[in-house]
């Protein structure tokens, strides 16, 4: 299904609205302004959870079909994960020594593409 079709169908959703006109009749109370301590989180209602839930499963598949498209982002998402976990470990030198590599790498494939 698509995504604006998922999205439509929670709007038309009677028991989500009934929660969303709640929390918006609690809210015009002013009672969330006056305590700090506890305060009542929209993002936790069942509605809010299904739209993120809904969103994140159409970025995975989005973010699927991008490599497979192009899997040269792969290798980047690698190497940057390569490089972010040598400077934890404070090994700079690999860190920068695989930077290079990946320099020499991208100039290679430019230097090829423009023949």
């Amino acid at each position: 299904m698509q995504l604006y079709k998922q999205i439509e169908r929670i709007m038309k959703n009677k028991k989500y609205n009934a929660q969303i006109e709640a929390l918006h009749a609690h809210r015009s109370t002013d009672v969330d302004t006056q305590n700090d301590m506890n305060v009542l989180k929209k993002k936790l209602l069942p509605v809010y959870q299904e739209i993120n839930a809904i969103v994140r499963s159409a970025q995975k598949a989005a973010e699927a079909q991008l490599l497979a498209e192009r899997p040269d982002i792969i290798e980047n998402i690698k190497s940057q994960m390569y490089i972010n976990n040598e400077m934890k470990k404070g090994n700079v030198e690999g860190a920068a020594y695989q930077q290079k590599k990946n320099l020499e790498k991208q100039k290679l494939l430019q230097f090829g593409g423009t023949r």
